[in-house]
């Protein structure tokens, strides 16, 4: 046990002991860098070039989304129940397909 207390301080003693700088060296020769090649052009999204420009209100119309996707449920409903025989008051053609007349 006393020989591995030993070896241990040994150890520790070479870690904290400061060692002699070493002699400085020259310094390696640089090779020479070529040019940075010019950044390229951010891409700019199509979308955003009319930004600047004002929105009409005449032009845009105001969309209920809710009204929206309750007619598209009673749609899809009125064709289910029409492809199962059910008769239901609505339009006569939905998604491109003759409902019950």
């Amino acid at each position: 046990m006393t020989d591995l207390i030993r070896r241990l301080t040994a150890w520790v003693r070479l870690l904290l002991i400061p060692r002699a700088p070493r002699p400085a060296t020259a310094a390696p020769e640089l090779l020479p860098t070529p040019p940075h090649p010019e950044p390229a052009p951010t891409p700019r999204s199509r979308y955003g070039l009319d930004a600047l420009l004002p929105l009409a209100g005449e032009a845009t119309r105001p969309v209920r989304q809710y009204l929206i996707a309750h007619e598209q449920h009673s749609r899809r409903r009125e064709l289910l129940l029409a492809t199962l025989g059910v008769d239901t008051p609505g339009p006569y053609w939905i998604h491109g397909m003759e409902v019950a007349r």
